[in-house]
């Protein structure tokens, strides 16, 4: 991605903890020889850079902690800076709703009143944190969440099996009663 950007006019350097040069690097990207600088488990904890303004996620992020570490890079104060544009290209799509439940800090649910199913859940964040998705993006997370909410084919196969071998355990009890 480093040599991607800088061949097309971004100046951009690969920090790695194998790096032979990586205090050198660091420095660079702090004196802003470099406008964009590529880790992988390098910045999640214990670096501060407050005036980053973006922040590109280019592989899943399963762990909430590690997701609120790296977020945590861009969410610094710093003066002239009034807020940071995060970009998730995590390849872990099943979980890109998660996303939404990590940034807030509740949610409620809106449900049909005449089958009493979840039709929506409204998420709420903190009043000085504005999360924006595109609409199209929003719909998808919708269909995510109403995908989880769904009773698959599975999940009847699973309960029947389940409900037999309660049933088979409950009449075994009674004929050694």
């Amino acid at each position: 991605m480093a040599a991607f950007f800088s061949e097309n006019g971004i100046p951009a350097i690969s920090i790695t903890s194998e790096s032979a040069n990586r205090d050198d690097l660091i420095k660079g990207f702090r004196e802003n020889l470099y406008s964009v600088a590529f880790t992988v488990d390098l910045f999640n904890e214990g670096v501060d850079f407050p005036d980053l303004r973006v922040l590109l996620f280019l592989r899943p992020t399963e762990s909430k902690t590690v997701f609120f570490q790296q977020l945590g890079r861009g969410l610094r104060l710093c003066g002239g800076k009034e807020n940071v544009v995060i970009i998730d290209f995590i390849g872990n799509y099943k979980k890109a709703n998660n996303i939404r439940k990590y940034l807030s800090k509740g949610s409620s649910s809106k449900t049909n009143p005449a089958n009493g199913r979840i039709e929506k859940i409204e998420y709420e964040y903190s009043p000085n944190c504005e999360v924006v998705f595109d609409v199209e993006d929003e719909e998808i997370l919708d269909r995510q969440g109403t995908s989880e909410r769904e009773i698959t084919k599975e999940d009847l196969i699973d309960a029947y099996y389940n409900l037999a071998e309660t049933i088979s355990k409950s009449q075994l009890r009674r004929y050694k009663s």
